[in-house]
């Protein structure tokens, strides 16, 4: 049954910031391993950097690239960059040589801002780059003469944030770049929209039982829209606070649980598994009931069932399926029981059918390939960055081809 396209809400992530700011300006927003900052303090580190960002040249529709660990500039770039109309493009920092080099070179990017660790791969590939003109270091400065303009972050950043304004984005106006993992050919960076990244906060919002006195936790990486939207943004819409880790430690896991209070927690892969198999610590059983809710993918019902014993989870669960080009396409509530093994139901941003190899509807209980549409604007990303044949072969017969394979039963 075809479904007409509905109007709902639309937002940016400017607009986000700006009534954050507003209504929540005293109250911590993140956390990184104790250095705390408030909603005020990150508005106004966001409009100095924009500020800065301005001033060497950065205009709206610019992309700028980012190779940076999980810390407060990761965040407060993205922000930023967003601030002055411009697009995020955050890139995996495990990349060097021609991974790197692609994406810097695919976005456009005329400026470069790295952690001093991954500077030297920047420098690399810089004659391969003739676009990039600014290197902007976040740490010691590089050693070697390049034919390039270098700064370091904090000579960047405005002293004052007085007479910067978030730039007037619209709902359609792109925010980042998120580039594919490039396993089947060159990757491609998805077109994310400020409406994107704000409509897939608010699903993860009602998929978690988020609440104003959460404290959400974080070891993904900043460069992922998992983290950044789904942890760090959704957090600004409800006035919350996210205590983000470096990376996912074992042996640091409870211990940052105790010391943060986290209250729900994000996880990913192998780490559910690992945390549930390790032996009690103190810390550990200090936590007994403290975290609500821990989200993961995959997450078997039976290690669901051990993190509810063992840790005193109230909610656990993996409720929800999607890709970078389209999330979250199905998604649950996991304060409701749901059948195990199952990502969630239809909602209502998308509509979602499972097909035969001529785009043919299968009736539940058959399983095929994945498609899906939008039923709202800007919902999805807005196709493929530079690559308008790539972009019409994904959406052939006016649906996104996913390529999973997946099938619905009767509910």
């Amino acid at each position: 049954m075809h479904t007409l396209w509905k109007v709902g809400k639309q937002d940016t992530v400017n607009a986000v910031l700006e009534r954050a700011a507003e209504e929540f300006g005293d109250r911590i927003f993140l956390d990184f391993t104790g250095d705390t900052y408030t909603y005020a303090e990150v508005v106004d580190r966001t409009l100095r950097l924009a500020a800065g960002l301005k001033e060497i040249g950065i205009e709206p529709g610019d992309t700028v690239t980012t190779l940076l660990d999980n810390n407060i500039d990761a965040v407060i770039l993205w922000f930023a960059i967003n601030a002055v109309g411009a697009i995020s493009v955050p890139v995996n920092t495990a990349y060097k040589g021609e991974f790197l080099r692609h994406q810097v070179a695919d976005s456009g990017a005329k400026v470069v801002v790295a952690e001093e660790d991954y500077v030297a791969r920047v420098l690399d590939v810089l004659p391969n780059l003739p676009q990039l003109k600014h290197l902007i270091h976040r740490g010691a400065a590089p050693s070697q003469s390049v034919d390039l303009t270098i700064q370091a972050l904090p000579d960047v950043m405005a002293k004052s944030a007085e007479g910067m304004a978030f730039y007037p984005a619209k709902p359609g106006d792109l925010s980042m770049l998120i580039y594919t993992s490039g396993t089947t050919g060159p990757s491609k960076g998805c077109m994310v929209s400020h409406n994107y990244a704000c409509n897939i906060a608010c699903q993860s919002l009602l998929a978690n039982d988020a609440r104003p006195d959460d404290i959400f936790w974080t070891a993904l990486p900043l460069f992922h829209m998992n983290a950044a939207a789904t942890g760090v943004f959704k957090t600004a819409m409800i006035g919350a606070r996210c205590a983000v880790y470096p990376r996912f430690s074992l042996s640091g896991f409870w211990p940052d649980i105790e010391r943060s209070g986290s209250t729900s927690i994000r996880l990913l892969g192998s780490m559910a598994p690992l945390i549930g198999a390790a032996e009690d610590t103190d810390a550990s059983k200090k936590c007994f009931g403290q975290v609500r809710v821990v989200s993961t993918a995959p997450f078997p019902s039976e290690l669901q069932e051990t993190w509810k014993k063992r840790f005193g989870v109230t909610y656990t669960g993996a409720p929800g399926y999607g890709l970078t080009e389209a999330a979250m396409v199905v998604y649950g509530d996991l304060t409701q029981e749901v059948p195990p093994n199952t990502s969630g139901k239809r909602n209502d941003d998308f509509e979602v059918i499972i097909a035969d190899e001529n785009d043919n509807e299968l009736p539940p209980g058959q399983s095929g390939e994945i498609l899906i549409r939008p039923k709202r604007q800007h919902v999805m990303f807005e196709g493929y960055w530079n690559r308008p044949a790539e972009t019409q072969k994904i959406m052939r017969n006016m649906w996104l081809h996913s390529g999973d394979i997946g099938k619905f039963d009767e509910e």
